[in-house]
């Protein structure tokens, strides 16, 4: 061999020495070989040894190359970008489908017959009539029961009205319980039972004995104020003012009202003590005082 190719031999050795002379250890660390720098190359990257031979009759020459970057992360993401857009395309195409169909449909109104959420108790009334039935009915039913045969109820009511109101309250076949009522009205008397029904049945008071106010208009303008059972019945006037009223309210928990009035030619606020019917003036500034409204514990009032 070193007579058919003398000069490669001697290139050869001149080469092997160099490279030992480069990587000969300093200071007992070793020397690591020197690489050209590459466009393209990372460190810690494997190098790749490429083959080349070059014209007839000469060897093969060996070369250090550096891998091509890899563009598998680029690929990944070009990959994932893809799909949002598709996903993004198909969730527009078909909001705005159901958008247009949603424009071009009627309109729909399903009306709710419904009389509240809570379906009325139904009750059933026997022994009672006349005026303490009506006065039964109208509480109850305002209260959320309703009359109905006894086969369908859930509570039961039996007793008398001769005279006197007699009440007795059963859920299913269990009493609840039996009163005797007196010193009233008949009608006071049947608002009272009624409210004693609400309560066991409920838990919570009744209104039956409750009293509401309002104002009567004569042709004219002018009119009275007034008291009554919560029902309108046995209305009782409380002013004799022949003037304009208006505005009336009740004091938390004191039988006595605010209410305004012309009487004195100018549309003053008057407080009215319904227990001794004594009234006095409580607000007269100039213009127009009206429309008392009065805090829950009966200390403070508002107005126009």
């Amino acid at each position: 061999m070193n007579k058919t190719f003398p000069n490669l031999s001697k290139s050869l050795l001149r080469r092997s020495r160099r490279e030992e002379a480069l990587t000969k250890p300093v200071d007992g660390e070793p020397r690591p070989p020197k690489l050209e720098a590459h466009r393209g190359y990372e460190p810690g990257r494997d190098l790749q040894v490429a083959s080349t031979s070059g014209a007839k009759g000469t060897p093969k020459r060996h070369e250090c190359r550096a891998p091509k970057p890899v563009h598998g992360d680029c690929r990944q993401r070009h990959v994932r970008l893809r799909s949002f857009a598709i996903l993004l395309s198909v969730f527009l195409f078909t909001f705005l489908t159901a958008r247009a169909q949603d424009q071009n449909s009627p309109i729909v109104i399903r009306p709710n017959i419904a009389i509240g959420l809570t379906p009325p108790t139904p009750i059933s009334i026997e022994g009672i009539g006349g005026e303490a039935y009506d006065v039964l009915d109208f509480d109850l039913y305002v209260q959320g029961f309703i009359i109905v045969p006894a086969s369908q109820a859930t509570y039961h009511i039996s007793g008398s009205s001769a005279g006197n109101v007699i009440g007795r309250l059963y859920f299913g076949s269990r009493p609840v319980f039996s009163r005797s009522y007196s010193g009233a009205s008949l009608r006071g008397e049947a608002h009272a039972f009624a409210d004693d029904v609400v309560m066991a049945a409920t838990g919570r008071a009744g209104i039956g004995q409750t009293k509401i106010t309002f104002k009567d208009e004569q042709p004219g303008g002018n009119g009275e104020i007034y008291v009554s059972d919560f029902d309108g019945h046995n209305p009782i006037r409380v002013t004799t003012d022949n003037s304009i009223v208006a505005a009336p309210a009740w004091v938390p928990h004191r039988l006595a009202l605010y209410y305004t009035s012309y009487k004195l030619g100018n549309p003053d606020i008057f407080y009215h003590d319904l227990s001794t019917g004594q009234r006095r003036k409580f607000a007269a500034y100039g213009g127009l005082n009206t429309s008392a409204a009065v805090s829950p514990d009966g200390t403070r009032v508002a107005m126009i």
